[in-house]
């Protein structure tokens, strides 16, 4: 389990408080872990859609993001992915079970 600090009294300036805790993203990149799950035997096959769901807590947020120039903004609030729709086909366990 992961957390933001509580909020305190940050005596950082706004721009060291940016450059210290957040960091920028181009279009396309990205913070986390990507995988492909291969071998998988499930018990319900179809398809089914995923969402993914950021949510900005920072308690610093709102005093960075007034820094942000016009090219870059500090997310504020929750952010929700397109939705990602995949197939799950059935496979026989490969030791028969």
């Amino acid at each position: 389990m992961a957390g933001d600090p509580l909020p305190s009294r940050d005596r950082r300036t706004p721009e060291q408080i940016l450059r210290e805790d957040f960091v920028r993203l181009g279009k396309g990149e990205l913070v986390g872990f990507e995988d492909v799950y291969n071998n998988c035997v499930v018990r319900y096959p179809g398809t089914y859609q995923m969402i993914a769901y950021y949510s900005a807590s920072n308690f610093n947020t709102k005093v960075v993001s007034g820094l942000t120039d016009a090219k870059a903004s500090v997310i504020e609030g929750r952010v929700q992915s397109k939705p990602f729709t995949f197939r799950v086909h059935a496979n026989k366990h490969p030791l028969g079970k």
